[in-house]
């Protein structure tokens, strides 16, 4: 990493499981609450109450999570479980009632309906409240299951790059990996999709003092939003026109003097505050690139210019 660029997150070299489109013609109702309520978990098979027991736990931490990441609009679940010896179809449930806002776990499925990919793990199915997770070493995973039930609120994958599933600030993202204390939850533009947050506008020459919390997020025209996460800000784009992935983290921030070009204007971040603080400024403000501490900046040169004069003289 070369001396004075912003740290960069390392991303894991597994995919996270897909999504498909509805199973059934009726898909939830957009105007429903996009928080979850009532879960009930299919478990298929045999060895019902040890499948619970874990299970269980599993959903006890993702909502203790999820109460965390959405400032308490998220609440606990109500979960009931069943043990299913066969589906209607075959394999997977038969989901006819939206009306109370229930979603549907099935937990593994018969031999001939897990697919041939072995990257799959699970799936989840976007607007339609039923997630499947097939048995592997992520069963029992609270980023599994988040990422999944974060399709059946309607959320697509949050990509980086060139990679569908490259941001690690969002459950969208990978499943295996993610910034600690942050494996459950959502990236700044879909916490706004999903009603957990309502983010900051910031406005042009406005500055504000960046907050670090979880449930903090801010907006600049509703296109462009951005999240301070551990001393690095986190610029995303929304709306994203891709089949796969509605969210993009655009860059990372480190600390230092910044500024970052959107379309028509930059933002301009000063880590020498505490907290730091950001603000919208007119092109041809400051420099168009990213720049850094001007102080260490001046330092080095200095540095530089005295040591290839005593090498020459």
């Amino acid at each position: 990493m070369a001396c004075g660029t912003p740290p960069d997150v390392f991303f894991y070299a597994n995919k996270p499981p897909l999504y498909n489109s509805a199973l059934h013609v009726t898909r939830r109702n957009a105007d429903l609450p996009t928080s979850i309520q009532d879960i009930t978990v299919l478990i298929y098979g045999s060895n019902y109450n040890a499948r619970r027991a874990a299970y269980n736990d599993t959903l006890t931490v993702l909502s203790e999570k999820w109460n965390l990441c959405s400032g308490g609009k998220s609440s606990p679940f109500n979960v009931t479980f069943q043990n299913v010896v066969s589906f209607p179809n075959g394999c997977h449930p038969d989901i006819n009632d939206f009306n109370a806002n229930r979603h549907y776990i099935q937990l593994l499925a018969p031999t001939q309906c897990i697919p041939e990919d072995s990257l799959s793990i699970g799936h989840g199915y976007v607007d339609y409240p039923l997630v499947v997770i097939y048995e592997s070493t992520y069963t029992n995973a609270i980023r599994l299951t988040a990422h999944e039930l974060g399709h059946t609120m309607g959320l697509k994958h949050a990509s980086r790059l060139d990679d569908e599933y490259g941001d690690p600030s969002c459950v969208m993202g990978f499943v295996d990996g993610g910034l600690s204390q942050r494996e459950a939850c959502f990236n700044a533009p879909h916490m706004k999709a999903i009603g957990w947050s309502t983010p900051q506008e910031i406005k042009k020459t406005e500055k504000i003092f960046l907050r670090s919390d979880v449930t903090y997020t801010y907006t600049i025209d509703g296109d462009f939003y951005f999240q301070f996460i551990k001393n690095e800000l986190y610029i995303y784009k929304s709306d994203v026109n891709e089949n796969n992935w509605d969210t993009k983290l655009l860059q990372i921030l480190g600390p230092g003097v910044q500024t970052f070009n959107f379309i028509s204007f930059q933002l301009f971040l000063n880590y020498e505050t505490n907290p730091p603080t950001a603000e919208i400024i007119e092109l041809g403000t400051y420099p168009k690139t990213k720049s850094y501490n001007y102080a260490l900046f001046s330092a080095a040169i200095l540095l530089c210019f005295l040591l290839l004069l005593f090498i020459f003289v």
